[in-house]
C-alpha cells in the first residue's frame, strides 16, 4: 500500500463522530433513498418514521461515488484515444494492468508469456478536444508511475517506456517519478497532434511507434510484450438520481459546486454536499480532503439545528393567478411550483423551502402572477422611475 495511502486511512480512522440529537431528522423521498442504494450511495437512517417515508439523519446528503475508468472499447474513438487500438492482444487498460501486477508475484506474465518490455500510452480518453473529454483525470500519472515501481521491484531487467503528453506527478508523487527514472524507465515525450500508434509484429509482439520530442522528433518503433494504456476517469451515468436531487451537472458530466474556491462542497440544493470524484476527478488525498470539508459543512447543520431558508424566493399571487400552471410548473427546474385548489379553483402554489430565487418563473406567467422578493415589479418600476427624475449633468 503506498504511504499516501496509510497516511490518509489513519486520518479518516482519527476523525470524531459526533451524537446526533433524537429529533434532528428530516424527511427524505422514498425515491432518493431508493435510488441512492441502488447507486452505492448509503444514507443513514434514523430510528424513526415520518409519514413521507424514511427519515435521514438531519438535513443532509453527501454525494461522494460518481466516477467509472474510461471503457476499454468504444464505437469511436477521438484525439488520443487513437494513441492505440483497442482490442489487440497485449493492450491492456491501466486498471486491467493494476489488477495483473497486484494478482501476482514475481516477474510478470501475461497471457502464460514473461513480459520483459512494457509502453505505457498516457492521456487515452482524457486532455481531448471537443467533444471529447477535455479535462485531466490528475490520478493517472501517479498510478501508473507508481505500479511501474511496483513491477520493477520485482523484476529488474524489465524494460519499461512511458510515452506521454506531460508527466503530472505533481506534490510529493514528483519523488515517485524521480525513483522511477533513477530505476531506469525511458519518458518519451509525443506531441498532442501526433499520438503513438500500435500494430502487430509478425512474431505476434507488439510495435509501437512513437514521435519523441527530445530526439528532434524522430519516429521511433519499440518492440513491447504488453501495452498499457493509461486511462482516466469519466462521470459514472445515474440520470434518475440526478432527476430526483435537482443537482447541477457540468459540461464534463460531473457534478458543480457554488463555487470552486468559496463553497468547494456545497451545491446549489441546500443539504445537499458533494465531495470526491463526483465532483471532478480527483487523487485519494484531494478525495480526503473534499470529503472532510463536507463532513464540516454537514457538522454545521447538525449543531444548529435548523435549516435557514432563502427569503428572497418567488411568491404568487393568487388573485391574478388563473391556473394555467402548465408553464410555471415547467419551468422550475426545482420543482418548487406545484397546483392545488384554493377557494375551489386552481392555483399554482410555490414551496418557499424549495424554490432558489432563480426567477426563471416570473417572464412565464401570461397573467404577471408570479413575483421575485426583492426584486418585485412595483420594486423595479419605483427604481426605473427614481433614476428617470436624477437631473442629468
Amino acid at each position: 500500500m503506498a504511504p499516501a495511502v496509510r497516511r490518509n486511512r489513519d486520518q479518516v480512522g482519527r476523525i470524531p463522530f459526533m451524537a446526533v440529537p433524537a429529533h434532528a431528522v428530516f424527511p427524505v423521498h422514498p425515491q432518493v433513498a431508493a435510488r441512492a442504494a441502488r447507486s452505492g450511495w448509503g444514507i443513514s437512517k434514523s430510528r424513526s418514521k415520518s409519514s413521507l417515508g424514511h427519515a435521514a439523519i438531519i438535513h443532509t446528503l453527501t454525494m461522494s461515488a460518481s466516477l467509472a475508468p474510461y471503457p476499454s472499447r468504444l464505437p469511436r474513438c477521438s484525439a488520443s484515444c487513437q494513441a492505440a487500438t483497442f482490442g489487440i492482444e497485449g493492450v491492456v487498460t491501466l486498471p486491467e494492468f493494476t489488477k495483473l501486477v497486484d494478482g501476482s508475484t514475481g516477474p510478470l506474465i501475461y497471457k502464460g508469456k514473461p513480459v520483459r518490455t512494457i509502453a505505457y500510452v498516457y492521456c487515452v480518453g482524457n486532455r481531448q478536444p471537443a467533444p471529447g473529454n477535455e479535462y485531466c483525470s490528475k490520478f493517472c500519472c501517479a498510478a501508473t508511475v507508481h505500479a511501474s515501481l511496483k513491477i520493477a521491484a520485482r523484476d529488474s531487467e524489465l524494460r519499461q517506456y512511458h510515452l506521454h503528453r506531460d508527466i503530472r506527478t505533481y506534490g510529493k508523487f514528483e519523488l515517485m517519478y524521480s525513483q522511477s527514472r533513477e530505476r531506469g524507465s525511458v519518458y518519451m515525450k509525443f506531441p498532442d497532434e501526433t499520438p503513438p500508434s500500435v500494430a502487430k509484429m509478425a512474431d505476434g509482439r507488439l510495435a509501437v511507434t512513437v514521435v519523441d520530442t527530445q530526439t528532434g522528433n524522430e519516429e521511433l518503433t519499440l518492440p513491447a510484450d504488453l501495452v498499457v494504456l493509461v486511462t482516466g476517469m469519466v462521470p459514472r451515468k445515474n440520470q434518475d438520481l440526478t432527476n430526483v436531487l435537482k443537482l447541477p451537472v457540468g459540461v464534463d458530466g460531473f457534478y458543480n459546486e457554488i463555487h470552486p474556491k468559496l463553497r468547494p462542497v456545497e451545491t446549489v440544493v441546500a443539504g445537499v454536499m458533494i465531495a470526491g470524484a463526483c465532483q471532478s476527478p480527483k487523487t485519494l488525498s484531494e478525495s480526503v480532503a473534499s470529503g472532510l470539508a463536507a463532513v464540516t459543512q454537514s457538522a454545521g447543520i447538525l449543531l444548529k439545528g435548523f435549516a435557514e431558508l432563502d427569503p428572497l424566493v418567488a411568491t404568487v399571487d393568487t388573485a391574478a393567478c388563473t391556473g394555467c400552471t402548465d408553464k410555471c410548473l415547467a419551468s422550475c427546474p426545482y420543482d418548487a411550483i406545484t397546483a392545488v385548489d384554493t377557494d375551489g379553483r386552481k392555483v399554482a402554489e410555490i414551496s418557499a423551502a424549495v424554490c432558489k430565487g432563480c426567477g426563471g418563473c416570473v417572464p412565464i406567467c401570461p397573467e404577471n402572477a408570479i413575483d421575485l422578493l426583492g426584486y418585485t415589479d412595483a420594486q423595479m418600476r419605483a427604481s426605473i422611475d427614481s433614476l428617470a427624475k436624477e437631473p442629468v449633468s
